[in-house]
């Protein structure tokens, strides 16, 4: 209940940082910070993480979400049962399984849904969190695909843009990719 739960992907986990720059260690807050982050992690690992800690550990004082884009998705591997990530950005290769290539195409050619199941997925971390808990969110991706108003609004563009804070890069993480320390 005295804690701070950050979630997310590479970004909120502080990837090509050194720890000391890493978010957890930067929070400016008295209370333990516990980064549950974890890189190439899709919105629906954010939110199965975000639950299982919910359940175990019931609610810390903040809640901080860093979204991910809402064309990477989870899937789980049907031989071995893992959760595995698929981005619209991930090369299929000849040889990959039918699951990948499939849950690669729905990211990239049904955009709509893929911004509908982050859509439902963010409205229902604001409902659970909602009298409960602080709720923070930021992304480093379009703040338009996390809009807290109308479902379909959120398609077309219409959102308050301080629903989600907007993390623009000041500097770059020693991958070049992420955000660096400032």
């Amino acid at each position: 209940a005295n804690s701070v739960a950050l979630f997310g992907d590479s970004t909120t986990y502080g990837q090509g940082l050194e720890d000391k720059d890493r978010i957890h260690n930067k929070l400016l807050t008295d209370f333990p910070v516990n980064n549950f982050g974890y890189p190439a992690w899709s919105n629906d690992h954010i939110f199965k993480r975000f639950l299982e800690e919910i359940n175990e550990h019931g609610f810390p004082r903040a809640v901080i979400i860093g979204w991910s884009s809402p064309f990477r998705m989870l899937t789980v591997d049907e031989i071995v049962k893992e959760y595995v990530s698929i981005s619209s950005w991930t090369p299929i290769e000849n040889n990959t399984k039918i699951w990948e290539t499939a849950a690669s195409q729905l990211c990239t050619e049904a955009p709509m849904t893929m911004m509908s199941r982050t859509d439902d997925i963010t409205q229902a971390v604001r409902l659970i969190c909602k009298d409960r808990t602080i709720l923070k969110e930021w992304t480093v991706f379009h703040p338009g695909h996390f809009y807290s108003g109308p479902k379909i609004s959120s398609f077309w563009g219409d959102y308050n843009e301080e629903d989600v804070y907007s993390l623009k890069f000041e500097d770059r993480a020693s991958d070049n990719i992420h955000p660096g320390p400032k």
